[in-house]
């Protein structure tokens, strides 16, 4: 059977705060002879929606927070006999924003987290989906041919070099006893924040 062009479409939607899941079992995959599979080319589009608000109190303060990330884009993966595949052209876009607000006896406090470069590494080639294992079709025993996970590890790690973002926080804070203690500040960041969320051990 030869395989030219798979399309990928996932979407998921999951609830940040609080987390609660039941973990799935995964049989393992079954190792494909590389001899049987032909060069090809990999369509893939993806869309990755989570979704999370949380609220709480104590004795000093009460709090709310909200949080959203988006990961979307598409991309076309060329898979050569010998060597590492070619990943262009790359679209991705990815967002990160949350927003919290805590309120005490005598003070008020806003923290804004947000991702400033969402499309980054548009254009291509991409450096992580480099592998041809990562869009590798494998071949069920009754005929079907499905294919791994692309988005676990790979997506964001490989090797030394990491898919990161860079953040923005905006704090204000408000003391309404003293308003010498009272500021506004910013503070810039690079990280993979946004795959937090993500089940590593057993992917989505």
């Amino acid at each position: 059977m030869r395989l030219k062009s798979w399309l990928l479409a996932l979407v998921i939607a999951v609830l940040l705060l609080p987390i609660s899941a039941s973990p799935a079992l995964h049989a393992a995959a079954p190792v494909p002879d590389s001899s049987n599979i032909d060069e090809g080319k990999y369509a893939v589009q993806w869309t990755m929606t989570v979704n999370g608000s949380a609220s709480g109190s104590s004795d000093f303060s009460s709090w709310t927070a909200y949080r959203n990330v988006l990961i979307q884009g598409s991309a076309t993966s060329y898979t050569p006999p010998v060597g590492f595949s070619v990943t262009e052209p790359f679209q991705l876009t990815v967002t990160d924003s949350s927003h919290s607000i805590e309120n005490g006896n005598c003070w008020h406090k806003v923290v804004d987290d947000s991702i400033t470069d969402p499309g980054r590494y548009n254009g291509g080639p991409d450096q992580f989906w480099v592998y041809p294992t990562d869009f590798w079709p494998r071949e069920r025993e009754d005929g079907s041919w499905y294919m791994d996970d692309p988005f676990y590890l790979g997506f964001y790690i490989n090797g030394q070099l990491t898919r990161d973002f860079n953040y923005r926080r905006e704090n204000h804070y408000r003391d309404f006893c003293n308003s010498d203690n009272s500021y506004n500040d910013e503070d810039n960041r690079t990280f993979v924040n946004y795959i937090s969320w993500y089940d590593f051990s057993h992917g989505f």
